[in-house]
C-alpha cells in the first residue's frame, strides 16, 4: 500500500491490508438507520460492527483518535 494515497474499496479488501498501528486517526461514517428503507439491510448488523470495529482498532495507533 502507498502512503498519501487515497483508495476507494469496501472496508473488508482495504482494512486487512493495512499493518497494525497505522492510523492516527480513523474517521468513520457506518451505517445507520439500518433497516429502514428497502436497499438498506445488514444481515446481522452485530456482527458486521464488531467485524469493522475490530479492524479499525487494530490499524489505529494506541492512544490515537477514532
Amino acid at each position: 500500500m502507498e502512503v498519501n494515497q487515497v483508495y476507494h474499496n469496501d472496508w473488508k479488501e482495504i482494512l486487512p491490508k493495512i499493518q497494525d498501528h497505522t492510523f492516527d486517526l480513523s474517521i468513520i461514517d457506518p451505517p445507520y438507520n439500518v433497516g429502514i428503507a428497502e436497499w438498506d439491510k445488514i444481515e446481522e448488523y452485530e456482527n458486521f460492527s464488531e467485524e469493522w470495529i475490530k479492524e479499525v482498532v487494530r490499524t489505529t495507533k494506541p492512544n490515537k483518535a477514532i
